[in-house]
């Protein structure tokens, strides 16, 4: 191994060979996850399948395996899309190794953000595969289907968890500002905002709630028909906030007072993703764009070098991109889960010097996206340093 390891990261690997090299690391995104993997490889030494939920992520992984443990390309199996190699250390994406049987060739299997591979695929894969050893790796392993449990029996118990409030506090991320930017819909904008929110609770009282509600769907009668109407509401609405063209400019403004900086942009949806980038194109700015149709790897290898400053992204960059001197990050809009906050302040807050990062959130004033940053906020008050209202 290259890198020495943290203390925290020896004290893992040590739960991790007393439990007989088996079970489940549950870190902040950005603490060193992948190097620790590399260090209990290396310890094992023997034929290992490394796991990644996404092809961004493959080429990443094999980097930093070969760094760490002085490889080649030669010695590195790659399996997804038309490349079908199995070697000594071969690095797999799920979708394209589920179906097979491997384990009479590799004795270790290590599953990168493990908590994507509790779909019914990915469990029969971990299933009729009996791993000796076994290693997952994630920032936050429940789920909301609660199938965590399944990867527990079959994987291991949790050996070790370090959560972001821990790792930022302890000096193994860097500091950083939340700052909750208010926007304001327009008039229009608000109009079709309170007609969504009106059609949303009429629904709600029909219905009892919206899990009654879901039972309805697809019913061909007048349930259903009210059921569905429901439902486009509660999808327009999110759209319109999504899409709302304050926020579209604040993200302007923003990156022109930070022109020079390394900055990722998070979106929900392509089409806005796609108006910010012209937008910042137009200015002359120097930008990438990643989404699940435009999965253009040259963008974020473009990003990493410098070549590009400014990083979009629609969701499929939440988790795994590795950028030490990322700075900033704008969250125009996002889910209501933990999970895709603390993974998207992964993407930012990995150590470089004495490096204070910005995460900007965006949300609309006098609708539901109030309660949102309120809880995300609530969430990460122990390790950010909280700036709100209209503070730059």
């Amino acid at each position: 191994m290259k890198t020495e390891l943290l203390n925290w990261q020896k004290e893992c690997k040590k739960n991790w060979i007393d439990n007989q090299c088996r079970g489940i690391v549950v870190g902040s995104t950005g603490i060193g996850k992948t190097i620790l993997a590399i260090s209990c490889m290396e310890h094992l030494d023997t034929k290992t399948l490394v796991v990644v939920p996404k092809v961004a992520l493959l080429k990443q992984t094999v980097d930093e395996i070969k760094k760490e443990l002085n490889l080649t390309d030669e010695d590195i199996g790659l399996f997804y899309g038309n490349k079908k190699e199995l070697k000594r250390i071969t690095v797999a994406v799920i979708n394209s190794i589920r179906d097979m049987q491997v384990d009479y060739y590799f004795k270790l299997i290590v599953l990168d953000e493990i908590h994507n591979y509790g779909s019914k695929t990915a469990l029969n894969f971990l299933k009729k595969n009996q791993f000796e050893y076994t290693l997952g790796l994630t920032a936050t392993i429940h789920r909301e289907d609660n199938k965590e449990e399944d990867l527990i029996e079959i994987i291991g118990k949790v050996i070790y968890q370090k959560d972001l409030n821990e790792a930022v506090n302890e000096g193994y991320l860097s500091k950083y500002e939340l700052i909750n930017k208010r926007v304001e819909l327009t008039p229009e904008e608000k109009d079709k905002y309170y007609k969504y929110t009106d059609d949303i609770s009429k629904g709600i009282r029909y219905f009892g709630g919206l899990e009654q509600a879901k039972k309805y769907l697809g019913h061909n009668n007048a349930y259903g028909t009210t059921a569905k109407q429901m439902f486009d509401s509660i999808q327009r609405r999110k759209g319109l906030l999504n899409k709302a063209l304050s926020k579209i400019i604040t993200v302007t403004n923003i990156v022109l007072k930070n022109r020079e900086k390394k900055i990722i942009i998070f979106n929900e949806t392509i089409e806005v993703a796609e108006e910010i980038k012209n937008r910042l194109l137009n200015l002359g700015m120097k930008v990438g764009i990643y989404h699940s149709k435009s999965s253009n790897i040259s963008a974020i290898e473009s990003y990493k070098s410098g070549e590009n400053n400014i990083l979009i992204s629609v969701k499929s960059l939440d988790e795994g991109l590795n950028v030490k001197d990322a700075e900033i990050a704008i969250i125009v809009a996002g889910n209501r889960t933990s999970r895709q906050i603390l993974q998207r302040l992964g993407r930012i807050l990995r150590k470089h010097g004495d490096k204070v990062a910005k995460v900007y959130q965006l949300y609309c004033k006098n609708t539901v996206e109030e309660n949102t940053i309120s809880k995300r906020t609530k969430l990460l008050e122990d390790s950010a340093i909280i700036k709100g209202g209209d503070e730059e």
